[in-house]
């Protein structure tokens, strides 16, 4: 029943139906079968043919964790680790994370890593984080390995060294990951751990941009602004600092000074200071300084 069940959650060789899906993982389930378990608890946990109820999912998850399925454990874990249909409890996420981890489950691996880095359920250990990162960043796991070049990057848990964090994020960002891509864009943009590169930084700046990474487009739209690595663009400058500006002050500046010169944009006094004035009370002192010259303090 959960491999017909798969056929239809997936639409492999039938036309793709949620719900009839759910309904055959609910009936392995019901007849205490591991896997039917665990995906009937993904069903839930994604609202996936059946209303979403976190409550359902972690119960369905413990039944097949309690049966040895490190998908399951894992699951069970996050839910214990964020409080999803459970108490939150991070004492119960590292069991469970811990089991899963011991079957070699790379990402279950990830999560206790991050616990030991956090100290969260455990006594705070960076060493034993790199360890977990480690074993899971050489199955493949590409948050994992973007993970690891950090630790590498910024010493966390392991002695610094710039040329490792270069090659666990070419791993990540080879996947797709978006963080990976936007630190390996600084990697090439500073010149630390790879030949300095600023072309090979601006794409990576665009493709995390693209991802939706929130830091990442005040990046290319320095890289337009300027034209650091690129021609300069102040169009496509002013369109980067407009997506990052709600969530980077400093991106609200530079789309504030875009207004104010006409760069990229029609010139709009009136808007140049309401993006410095926005900017500049959650702190930015070049946006502060602007209103001072236009005399709007």
């Amino acid at each position: 029943m959960v491999s017909l069940g798969l056929f239809y959650f997936l639409g492999k060789g039938v036309a793709q139906n949620e719900h009839e899906a759910f309904s055959l993982f609910e009936k392995a389930a019901v007849q205490n079968n591991a896997d039917g378990q665990f995906f009937t608890g993904l069903c839930y946990k994604g609202g996936l043919g059946v209303q979403q109820c976190f409550k359902n999912a972690a119960v369905l998850f413990e039944k097949s964790a309690k049966q040895g399925s490190p998908e399951a454990q894992n699951e069970l874990g996050e839910c214990y680790e964020y409080g999803k249909g459970v108490e939150q409890d991070y004492f119960q996420a590292v069991k469970w994370y811990r089991r899963a981890a011991k079957q070699g489950l790379r990402a279950a691996q990830r999560n206790l890593g991050f616990c030991y880095e956090r100290g969260h359920g455990v006594e705070k250990d960076c060493k034993k984080a790199v360890r977990l990162y480690t074993l899971s960043a050489k199955q493949g796991y590409a948050e994992a390995q973007c993970i690891l070049g950090y630790c590498y990057d910024s010493g966390c848990g392991v002695k610094r060294d710039c040329k490792k964090a270069v090659f666990w994020y070419q791993k990540a960002a080879a996947q797709g990951d978006t963080v990976a891509r936007f630190n390996l864009g600084n990697c090439y943009r500073t010149g630390e751990g790879v030949a300095q590169d600023e072309k090979k930084a601006a794409r990576l700046y665009r493709l995390a941009a693209k991802d939706g990474y929130i830091p990442a487009p005040h990046n290319p739209g320095n890289c337009y602004y300027y034209g650091v690595g690129v021609k300069i663009n102040y169009k496509k400058a002013a369109e980067f600092y407009s997506i990052s500006a709600e969530a980077d002050n400093h991106s609200l500046f530079m789309l504030g000074e875009c207004y104010e010169y006409g760069r990229g944009v029609k010139k709009n006094q009136d808007e140049a200071v309401k993006c410095y004035s926005t900017a500049a009370e959650q702190g930015d002192k070049e946006a502060k300084k602007a209103l001072a010259r236009l005399g709007k303090l």
